[in-house]
């Protein structure tokens, strides 16, 4: 278990509630109360592709976790269903043995992927074992499937991207950062600052353009100074 989160993390802990983005496609009508948790589950190995975040919620009037998994890959990995269901189990070992029950709580897995590429592949574990769709349902219900929700950014206008303006911006800047090119990129960043200069706390609209700044540094090669400085000269 890694407790190193990634550059946008705390920003997005900190601004998701049960109706922003209504908990993206999870209706608020059964999720109530959500609470970041510390742990993150990508080991060091997958951090650069992978980052992820854990709350605790009442879902359906029962304790329950939802698991947000961010790939921050340009292309799709195919295998990921595959990896949500280790860290879910990573959840339910760390529960079981903290609280010492067998009772495992509902967890709601959501992918968060920003990549070129549309998302083509199904949204199931299922899909990834040979000829399971051709297997008798009397076969069926001894295989282990379940089924992940998919939140694809570059689908999405500003407009559609809902929750407070911090939320918003660091959603907006994952879902540019690999669809445009870098003037583009350029556009979209100036417009983000402007958003965090009518901040009243100005620390914390600071705080938030080195973090923006640090991940766009890291995820785009091509992003250089001479960049950055076109930035600060039309703030």
């Amino acid at each position: 278990m890694s407790t190193t989160p990634s550059p946008c993390h705390h920003i997005i802990a900190a601004k998701v509630t049960p109706t922003s983005s209504g908990i993206f496609f999870v209706s608020s009508r059964y999720v109530e109360t959500v609470k970041p948790e510390k742990d993150s589950f990508i080991n060091e190995e997958l951090q650069e592709s992978f980052s992820d975040l854990l709350f605790k919620a009442d879902i359906n009037k029962s304790e329950g976790y939802i698991y947000f998994l961010f790939e921050h890959k340009s292309y799709i990995s195919k295998d990921i269903a595959f990896q949500l269901l280790k860290y879910m189990i990573e959840i339910w070992e760390a529960k079981t043995k903290k609280e010492k029950t067998y009772e495992l709580p509902m967890i709601i897995p959501l992918v968060i992927y920003h990549g070129k590429d549309s998302w083509n592949i199904k949204t199931s574990l299922g899909q990834m074992i040979t000829g399971f769709e051709q297997f008798p349902q009397d076969i069926k219900k001894y295989a282990l499937n379940y089924e992940y929700l998919i939140y694809n950014l570059s689908r999405y206008t500003d407009e559609e991207i809902k929750g407070e303006v911090q939320l918003k911006i660091i959603f907006t800047t994952l879902r540019d950062i690999f669809t445009k090119d870098r003037n583009g990129l350029l556009e979209s960043i100036l417009r983000a600052t402007k958003y965090l200069q009518e901040l009243e706390d100005k620390q914390t609209g600071i705080e938030y353009f080195e973090i923006l700044m640090r991940y766009i540094f890291s995820a785009r090669a091509d992003f250089a100074m001479k960049d950055m400085n076109k930035i600060i000269d039309k703030l």
